[in-house]
Parts: structure tokens; C-alpha cells; sequence
């Protein structure tokens, strides 16, 4: 009877191992899905630098003063003639009543010797008639004729010196002029560098002048950036561009590229990067503070209304056969899920980035594929049952 018993329950438990085993093989494996979807595929590179306005005027003074009067405060909106600063134009209008006195002293010397010019010419026309009958001699007569000549020259020499006063006072002019500061465009005062009671100084040949303010025209906005001399040949004039701003982190914006550096620059790390110009398409938000830090993407190539899938999604052939042998080409292949059933797809695909890749042949928008676990997925067979899975896999790497 006990070897009885024994010999029941060794059968019992085989035939449950048995039934465990054939569950185990019929089960249907939970698996990662995914369908193919249309939509947009863009390969792209990152870049880093600032965004600013495409035109910003930096207003150095051209004379030596001090700072009278300042109109402005930075972010104030200015139009193009405006006044923003005075420059104390006492000394400047003393030099200009000076200039105009040199003027006026050698408009009345140039009458004078028009006078005595005629003085001189009357003189000689009654002597030609002397000299002719004799009554005057000769040198008489000669040293008229040089009083003469040199009367003109002298009057010629008046309106030279005549010329050279009107230069120096329109040159005093302009000087004046030039203690006030107006803004060339319309625009924004982006930056005020100077107080009122502060000295500037003006530029000379191996000295730049003082930086009074910057204004900038806020209708066109550009990011610099910096891209890496492995991604430089990928970018062109025309490509399209998202940019992130540090000061906006919640807000993408679209642009272009406008400009390519043609030398590269090496920065402190020793790594070469090209300046790349980016026309910002600007919206309604806030663009009043710029020069900040800023992310773009620049799309180096596009393709609208692909059929993508998650680049985890596809596998390749090995490059062996199960005999050693090479293969003559290593396809690309994926598996469908038809009605539960692992169906291996070969697939010809496109523009691949890091998320997805682009479809060209062998799967339709809709259909649905199996993404994972990886280490499930690269040993999967055609035929095996599979169903979505229920859980995550935190472990799926």
C-alpha cells in the first residue's frame, strides 16, 4: 500500500509538471506595443548660445563732455531722432560763436581789399595813359602794375582764408551737434550706460570712444549659436529651427537658419565650433529682455506625413547565417502583432533619429508592433503569442 501511495504521487507530480510546462509554452508573452503612426521624422543637431535682436546699435559719444542731460531709461521705447542724452554743450557753442566771428572778420577783409583792389586798378588805367606820352617813367608804371597784381592775389588769398573759417565753423557745428545724442532707428533702449554728472570721452584712432547706451530695433530677433565642427557639414542656409530660451523654458520658438561661419572657433575646451545665425519667428510673448541664454534644434533634414515607428521597434539580421557564413546584406525587420501572433515583417527604412524612424516599405500607418522588452524582443520568434503588457518592466534595458 505505501509503494502505492509513492508511485500515485511521483505520477501526480509529473503530470502536474507536465501541465505547468504546456501552460508555460501556450501563454502568450506580455510584451511592449507601439503602432505606426504618420507624421513628422526630422533628423537634427543641437546647438547652444544667446538670442538677441537682429539689430543693435551700440551710441559711443564722438565728443568729450560731461553728461547734462539724460531722456531715457533702458527699456524705454524710442523713435528714430529722438534726443536721449545731452552732452554739456557750453564749450561747443562758445567754439561756434568763435568760428562765426573768424567768419564774418574774413568776409570784411575780402571787402576791404575788393576796395582796395579797385583803388589799384583805377590807379593803373591813369598811369597806362602817362606811361604812353611819356610823362610817367617806366619803373613808376612797372610797380603800379605789381601793386596791382599783388592786390589780387591778396584778395584771392582773403577768400581762401574765407573758405578755411566756414570749414572750422561748420566743423564746430557739427561738433555741437554732436552733444546731442539721438537714436538712428526706432527701437528699445536695450542698455544705459552712463549717469547724469558722468564724463565720456570720445574715440580716437587706438581708443574707442564711451559706450553711452545701446538701442535695438525689437521687429527681428536672431540666436547665435555655437555648433560643433562634426555637425557643421549637416547645416544650411534655409533649415528650420526650434530655440528654447533659458528665461522661457516653457516656450519653443520657430526659426531659420540665415548665416553659416565659414572659420571655425576654438573655445576654452579646445573643441572648434562654427557661429550659426538663427531668424527668430517671433510671437506675442515678451521679447523686451534678450541677450540671455538659449537651446536650439536645427532640423537638418524633414519628412513630413512618414510612417514612424520607435526606432526600438527595429532589428537587424545578423551578419552571419547559422553556418558562419556572411550574408550578402543584413536586412532591417520587425515584428507585428496579428491577432496575437508575433509576425516578423522585413522593412525598408529612411530618416532615422533617436525616437523614431521613418518607414519607407513593408508596414502600413496602424498596424501594430512589438517594441519590447528588448531582451524579450531580439529572441523572439515568428508564431510565438504575445499580448500587451501589463505592468512596466523596470527592468527592460
Amino acid at each position: 500500500m505505501r509503494k502505492f501511495l509513492i508511485a500515485a504521487a511521483i505520477i501526480g507530480a509529473i503530470a502536474l509538471m507536465a501541465f505547468f510546462s504546456k501552460r508555460g509554452e501556450e501563454g502568450a508573452l506580455q510584451m511592449r506595443m507601439a503602432d505606426a503612426e504618420r507624421g513628422r521624422v526630422a533628423t537634427s543637431v543641437l546647438a547652444s548660445g544667446t538670442v538677441n535682436y537682429r539689430e543693435n546699435i551700440k551710441l559711443r559719444t564722438e565728443v568729450t563732455g560731461r553728461i547734462s542731460i539724460l531722456n531715457i531709461e533702458e527699456g524705454d521705447v524710442v523713435k528714430a531722432g529722438d534726443i536721449l542724452a545731452v552732452i554739456s554743450p557750453e564749450l561747443f557753442e562758445a567754439d561756434v560763436a568763435q568760428q562765426k566771428a573768424q567768419v564774418k572778420s574774413r568776409e570784411i577783409a575780402i571787402e576791404r581789399q575788393k576796395i582796395f583792389l579797385a583803388q589799384q586798378k583805377r590807379k593803373l588805367v591813369r598811369q597806362q595813359d602817362l606811361h604812353k606820352s611819356g610823362i610817367l617813367n617806366t619803373d613808376v608804371f612797372e610797380s603800379t602794375e605789381r601793386d596791382y597784381a599783388m592786390a589780387g592775389l591778396d584778395l584771392a588769398a582773403r577768400r581762401q582764408e574765407l573758405t578755411q573759417a566756414e570749414a572750422l565753423l561748420l566743423r564746430s557745428k557739427d561738433q555741437l551737434a554732436k552733444t546731442e545724442i539721438r537714436s538712428p532707428i526706432d527701437g528699445i533702449v536695450t542698455a544705459l550706460n552712463v549717469k547724469v554728472g558722468e564724463t565720456v570721452v570720445a574715440g580716437t584712432t587706438n581708443i574707442i570712444g564711451s559706450s553711452v547706451m545701446d538701442v535695438s530695433d525689437p521687429s527681428a530677433v536672431l540666436a547665435e549659436v555655437q555648433v560643433e565642427e562634426a555637425d557643421i557639414l549637416a547645416v544650411k542656409i534655409g533649415q528650420e529651427a526650434e530655440i528654447t530660451m533659458a528665461s522661457a523654458p516653457d516656450s519653443s520658438f520657430e526659426g531659420r537658419v540665415i548665416s553659416i561661419g565659414t572659420t571655425a572657433r576654438t573655445d576654452t575646451s579646445n573643441r572648434k565650433r562654427f557661429l550659426v545665425k538663427l531668424l527668430v519667428q517671433k510671437t506675442s510673448d515678451d521679447f523686451s529682455r534678450l541677450a540671455v541664454s538659449a537651446r536650439a534644434e536645427i532640423y537638418t533634414s524633414i519628412v513630413e506625413n512618414a510612417v514612424k515607428i520607435p526606432v526600438e521597434a527595429v532589428l537587424k539580421d545578423e551578419d552571419e547565417d547559422e553556418d558562419g557564413d556572411s550574408k550578402e546584406t543584413a536586412s532591417d525587420y520587425v515584428f507585428v502583432n496579428i491577432d496575437g501572433i508575433a509576425t516578423r515583417r522585413d522593412v525598408k527604412i529612411g530618416t532615422q533619429t533617436d525616437t523614431s524612424v521613418e518607414v519607407l516599405e513593408g508596414l502600413t500607418e496602424g498596424e501594430t508592433l512589438i517594441i519590447g522588452p528588448y531582451r524579450q524582443l531580439k529572441t523572439l520568434k515568428e508564431g510565438k503569442k504575445v499580448e500587451p503588457i501589463k505592468k512596466a518592466d523596470k527592468d527592460d534595458k
